[in-house]
């Protein structure tokens, strides 16, 4: 019997210290998984804030553009080629129904519908992102 206790006392002694060990583990694992989970919320706001750079820089050249043409139909002096604005570049191809602006820098074309010598509607369509 007296054996046994001792041999019970041993085993508790290594028990602590290993439970000492476990807990100091366990409080090392939980650090490391609250910093993981920091710098994933970190990166995850990094690429919505360079998605709505873009896309704040797709519609300030939209805007642009169709403030251009507005202005040209106001004057009714709609012309197909190569147009500059302040800040964009593009090219018009004019028809009757609608005008097809290819603008260079965001790459973006434009289909803007007229109706009555009005801009009427617009849709834009964008390249897809290499790779």
């Amino acid at each position: 019997m007296k054996e046994t206790a001792m041999n019970t006392a041993r085993f508790l002694r290594k028990c602590r210290k290993g439970v000492i060990s476990t807990w100091y583990f366990s409080v090392f694992l939980f650090c490391f998984a609250l910093l993981g989970t920091a710098m994933d919320n970190d990166i995850r706001t990094m690429k919505t804030l360079i998605n709505l750079q873009k896309a704040q820089a797709y519609l300030d050249a939209e805007s642009e553009v169709i403030h251009d043409i507005r202005c040209m139909l106001l004057q009714d002096n709609v012309q197909s080629g190569i147009r500059h604005t302040s800040s964009v570049v593009y090219f018009l191809d004019v028809s009757d129904e609608y005008l097809i602006a290819q603008i260079s820098d965001p790459a973006e074309t434009l289909t803007i519908e007229l109706a009555e010598g009005r801009i009427f509607d617009y849709t834009s369509e964008r390249p897809e992102p290499q790779g």
